[in-house]
């Protein structure tokens, strides 16, 4: 009987305590979550349960049980107290295994979600980032590029056409002002020239007039004094 109650007692904790880790697992956890974990996480839950609790529990509680129920109990005492025993035992399993089991399994869960949404969200991010940013550098980079080139091309079309136009004026210039000062100095050259050449004819036709006159007078002066 002993053995039996025990065995029942085990299994119907076993029963117990896999359904509510269960339920409270389903309800704390997501649908996707539950539905990716529910098979890994109850097998290892299980078979980690069955091996360290039931260890523990059948060292101890089925030690203290077994001398209890064998010296104090008889068959009606065990059935009457089944309930009773069943319950306070369930209750404080849950509590303890509540606790227990809530801290292992938050830190268990917590740490694999991390690490999962982790590696996940980080994949996303860094696609969905890498995508974004490549795209806003191109543009930036482009519009800059563009600018940049504008710039230099601009300046060197402005460089080029200056040169050019300054060539082009230069020569334009120089056959403007070689016409004028061409003109300017034949002007000139000429008007010194007739100045001077007028000059030096007065002066020759003034020596000449003045030497015929000489002969002229001095002719009259000679005949009039030979006549007289």
């Amino acid at each position: 009987m002993d053995d039996q109650l025990v065995d029942q007692l085990v299994d119907q904790l076993d029963d117990q305590l896999v359904d509510q880790l269960v339920d409270q697992l389903d309800d704390q956890l997501d649908d996707q979550l539950v539905d990716q974990l529910d098979d890994q996480l109850v097998d290892q839950l299980v078979d980690q349960l069955d091996d360290q609790l039931f260890d523990q529990l059948d060292d101890q509680l089925f030690d203290q049980l077994d001398d209890q129920l064998v010296d104090q109990l008889d068959d009606q005492l065990v059935d009457q107290l089944d309930d009773q025993l069943v319950d306070q035992l369930v209750d404080q399993l849950d509590d303890q295994l509540d606790d227990q089991l809530v801290d292992q399994l938050d830190d268990q869960l917590v740490d694999q979600l991390d690490d999962q949404l982790d590696d996940q969200l980080d994949d996303q991010l860094d696609d969905q980032l890498d995508d974004q940013l490549d795209d806003q550098l191109v543009d930036q980079l482009d519009d800059q590029l563009v600018d940049q080139l504008d710039d230099q091309l601009v300046d060197q079309l402005v460089d080029q056409l200056d040169d050019q136009l300054v060539g082009q004026l230069d020569d334009q210039l120089d056959d403007q002002l070689v016409d004028q000062l061409d003109d300017q100095l034949v002007d000139q050259l000429v008007d010194q020239l007739d100045d001077q050449l007028v000059g030096q004819l007065d002066d020759q036709l003034d020596d000449q007039l003045v030497d015929q006159l000489d002969d002229q007078l001095s002719i009259r002066w000679s005949t009039s004094w030979t006549k007289s």
